[in-house]
């Protein structure tokens, strides 16, 4: 396209519509920077539907589109206005950030549809219809994604399988956020261990007592993922194995857990970790656990810390 755009041939103009997705109209979602990676002017296309019963927006949740055409077609009348912006020539600074053009363009047609912005794109459009099908509310996947993609380099396909389905194991199906009790069970530890307390309090950030999905990402990305490393795993498998075995058992993890914790282990009940009474624990299967349920990288980082070798 940047070809075509940017060709001294008599192209015709190309019609884009920059949100890729439908919505109800009350807001612009986030423009995605394909039309505006050429660096050329564009000539912005606003469309109004000034009708009484709006019986043409089509959107995730609502009507399908042979009902929406029913609805429409039942209609006396159905106006629609389309206004010609000026064309939009970029400066320098938007040439070289098509974002930043694309937002540009996006406030002088919404200023035009006399409607707000939401920072909202297709990316949520299709977290919402996954949420969906996992029995979450849609609303959980309004979030932002492209904002949270670009600021923490995951791509869609790891955020709706890998970190969407993580969290669908977790959330209340009813309202679709985590609280403590829940996460407690995810992660087999008792609701009151002090570290499950820590790490529940890192997630929810705003203090409001419940990890939405937007703060369980921020969480993940932020305070599990980075404490996985190679080093630290290796570390605390070596430490959890006092007697050098090869592997670890129930024994092993209740020891760590006094050792972090002072001894508060009296409420604790099987299994810990998903480690039962008579489990042997490789090295592999600990990994693989850890790297499945990043919140225990918390638990072992205190381990770790607290632990000294007896003298």
């Amino acid at each position: 396209m940047v070809r075509r755009a940017t060709s001294e041939d008599p192209w015709q103009q190309i019609l884009i519509f920059p949100e890729g997705t439908c919505s109800n109209r009350k807001a612009l979602i986030t423009f995605k920077p394909g039309a505006f990676y050429p660096g050329v002017a564009v000539q912005p296309v606003c469309i109004k539907y000034p009708n009484r019963l709006d019986t043409l927006s089509w959107t995730w949740d609502g009507p399908g589109a042979m009902k929406i055409l029913w609805y429409t077609m039942t209609q006396f009348v159905t106006y629609a206005e389309i206004e010609f912006l000026p064309p939009y020539v970029p400066s320098e600074e938007e040439i070289r950030d098509p974002k930043i053009f694309a937002e540009n363009v996006r406030l002088e047609m919404a200023k035009c549809l006399e409607v707000p912005v939401v920072n909202y794109s297709f990316e949520d459009c299709r977290l919402m219809l996954k949420a969906t099908k996992l029995g979450l509310p849609s609303e959980v996947g309004l979030i932002g994604a492209a904002n949270l993609k670009t600021k923490y380099g995951f791509d869609q396909k790891e955020l709706e399988t890998t970190i969407l389905e993580s969290f669908a194991k977790i959330a209340d199906k009813k309202d679709g956020v985590i609280r403590q009790e829940g996460l407690a069970s995810y992660l087999e530890i008792p609701v009151n261990n002090p570290c499950l307390m820590q790490v529940f309090k890192a997630y929810d950030q705003d203090c409001k007592g419940f990890i939405s999905f937007k703060k369980f990402i921020v969480g993940r990305m932020s305070v599990s993922l980075p404490a996985i490393t190679e080093q630290n795993l290796e570390a605390t498998f070596e430490l959890l194995d006092r007697g050098k075995k090869g592997y670890i058992n129930l024994e092993d993890v209740t020891y760590a857990l006094e050792k972090s914790f002072a001894g508060s282990t009296s409420s604790l009940k099987l299994p810990l970790f998903g480690v039962k009474e008579d489990s042997k624990i490789t090295y592999g299967d600990f990994a693989s656990t850890v790297n499945e349920k990043p919140e225990y990288a918390k638990f072992f980082e205190i381990f770790r810390q607290s632990y000294a070798p007896a003298s």
